[in-house]
Order: C-alpha cells, then sequence, then structure tokens
C-alpha cells in the first residue's frame, strides 16, 4: 500500500506518555508540517503555542477540570472529579492550536476552525511519521469557553482557541491495532 495511507490507517490516538521530551527538530517538523494544511484562499489562520514546561501543562490541566465540573454535562463533570484523569494525559509537549476570527477575505469568513483542524490533522501524521505519539483534545473546549480564565495564556488578540494536541513518546506497551471502520457511510450521486 502507499506509505501516506498506511499512516493515516495506522495512527492512533495515544493517551500514555513517557516523560522524556520529544526532540526539537521533530516537533520543528511537526509543526512544519501544520502551517502546510490547506486554508481557505490561502488565509492560514492559525496560530500554534507550544508549553512543554510541565507545570504549565498540569495547572491548564487543573483549569480544564475545574470547568468540566461546571458543565454540568455528566460524563464531564465524572471525569472532571477523577483525581486519577489527566485531561493532556501528562503529555511532555502540548500545542494550543488557536484560529483568527478577525481577519476574513472579502467574501466572508471561510472558517478558521476548517483550517485549524486540517493544520491538527498534518501534526498527527506527521507525529507519527516521526515516532511520536500524538492525541487531538476536545476536552480543552470547557476551558476554552470561559476566556477570562484564559487571561495569562499567550493566546493572540482575535485569535480563538479551539483544541489541543498532546505530543509524546508512547508508553503503552503494545502498539494499538486498526479498529472497525462503519459501513455504509459513503453513497454516489449518479
Amino acid at each position: 500500500m502507499n506509505p501516506i495511507i498506511d499512516a493515516i490507517k495506522d495512527r492512533r490516538s495515544i493517551r500514555q506518555y513517557q516523560r522524556r521530551q520529544i526532540e526539537d527538530e521533530k516537533l520543528e517538523a511537526i509543526l512544519d508540517a501544520a502551517i502546510y494544511a490547506p486554508s481557505g484562499h490561502n488565509l492560514q489562520r492559525w496560530n500554534f503555542l507550544v508549553i512543554q514546561d510541565k507545570e504549565k501543562i498540569e495547572d491548564l490541566d487543573q483549569r480544564i477540570k475545574k470547568c468540566m465540573l461546571e458543565s454540568k454535562i455528566p460524563r464531564a463533570v465524572i471525569l472532571g472529579n477523577n483525581p486519577k484523569y489527566k485531561v493532556l494525559h501528562s503529555a511532555p509537549t502540548i500545542v494550543i492550536v488557536s484560529g483568527d476570527e478577525v481577519t476574513s477575505n472579502p467574501n466572508g469568513n471561510f472558517g478558521p476552525i476548517a483550517e485549524c483542524s486540517a493544520a491538527i490533522q498534518n501534526m498527527l501524521l506527521a507525529a507519527f511519521s516521526l515516532g511520536i505519539a500524538s492525541c487531538w483534545i476536545g476536552f480543552v473546549q470547557y476551558l476554552f469557553a470561559y476566556p477570562e480564565k484564559m487571561s495569562d495564556i499567550p493566546i493572540p488578540t482575535g485569535y480563538k482557541p479551539y483544541y489541543c494536541v498532546c505530543l509524546g513518546y508512547s508508553d503503552l506497551n503494545s502498539k494499538p491495532g486498526r479498529p472497525e471502520r462503519r459501513n455504509n457511510v459513503i453513497g454516489y450521486w449518479d
């Protein structure tokens, strides 16, 4: 098969990381892949904030969990109350991905969230190709819904944070296999 298609099929979300930090050159390659994602009218409306300080990552994790408790969503409250649960899975590197919601082209806003999502997918595949485990984190949106609780986090003015990506070396004993995929999700309009 094709190595790109194999990477798409073999990459998995990893939620257990070794403590060792990823190498700078691998991080740079992953971020470089992100900025080569497609974007509407090539506006490239994304920003990537890298966090590698263990205390800052732990603080961010605790903030997210507190906001999960405030959400009143049963699953979020259960996880927020679990002292063993780590939203960011103790990953040594976290990337907050934000989109520029101020700049738009004359025809309107073509969706910085879609552009950021494409950049995240590039990051995940690039990480996998370099032997780096990753996980796309959506639970951070519980915190991102409260900008006043993030005033010390250096997100550029006019940018809205959407997701985080965890990066690090896998601490799993075995490689996860390919899960079954749903059938009957493709149709043709002839």
